[in-house]
């Protein structure tokens, strides 16, 4: 229970054998003779957990997130207003319970709406209190196709593809593409087109073995190609940090 001790008009709010357990809210008293505002527990600690460490790229999952907010005597703390925030753009934060319960904790969920993978930061903020953790976008990809012959100083054609985590195109994603060996590689179109694809086109300028490699979407795709006779298609898809 708050027990209250007056001085001349000046309450001092005096905590008085708190028992039970449980949570607690804000208190409040009088002060100065009229009004009230909070005079007891503010949150002292918080802590930000996730359900998952990924979320998939194609925005059919969700990740829940569940924030606990403690007093300094570690007792959770309820009816305690809790905002959450994510970094970068193409997220989607749904809060489900914006005001800790009994059990001092609230509640929002996470999906993406861009489909580059990548590491978003998750901040829930209470009282002055910020916790933080991350989830991973995953599961779009990048592959490459084309000749796994070519002739010195022909330009052949190659074709990449860009896919999300459920195998959906993704459209308007530019597309960086190298050579192992340092021969040309052009890329007419900057970004992908409505099959998630774009051409590129390598000039071997030597004899030998050739890797090429393109990155979209955060993710990267590689292909081996040989100066010399043939035709015969490759493809390899890879997701993000790998080769």
């Amino acid at each position: 229970m708050l027990g209250k001790i007056f001085f001349g008009g000046l309450m001092a709010a005096v905590l008085a054998s708190c028992g039970g357990g449980g949570s607690r809210e804000f208190e409040t008293g009088t002060v100065n003779g009229g009004g009230t505002q909070p005079v007891a527990s503010v949150p002292a600690s918080m802590e930000l957990t996730r359900s998952a460490p990924t979320v998939s790229s194609d925005g059919r999952q969700t990740v829940r997130l569940i924030a606990t907010v403690k007093d300094s005597g570690n007792v959770a703390m309820s009816a305690v207003p809790v905002s959450f925030a994510a970094s970068g753009t193409g997220v989607l934060i749904a809060v489900a319970r914006g005001q800790t319960d009994a059990n001092g904790r609230a509640e929002a969920t996470i999906s993406v709406t861009d489909p580059v993978n990548r590491t978003v930061e998750v901040t829930a903020t209470a009282g002055g209190r910020t916790a933080r953790t991350t989830v991973d976008v995953v599961g779009s990809s990048a592959s490459i196709s084309g000749p796994v012959s070519v002739v010195v100083n022909t330009p052949a054609v190659f074709r990449v593809l860009v896919r999300d985590a459920s195998g959906v195109p993704i459209v308007g994603k530019a597309v960086q593409a190298s050579s192992a060996a340092g021969n040309p590689v052009n890329v007419p179109s900057a970004t992908t087109d409505s099959q998630g694809a774009v051409d590129l086109i390598l000039t071997p300028s030597r004899i030998g073995t050739d890797t090429l490699t393109v990155s979209a979407a955060g993710a990267t795709g590689a292909s081996d190609a040989a100066a010399g006779a043939g035709s015969a298609g490759v493809t390899k898809a890879v997701g993000a940090g790998a080769r």
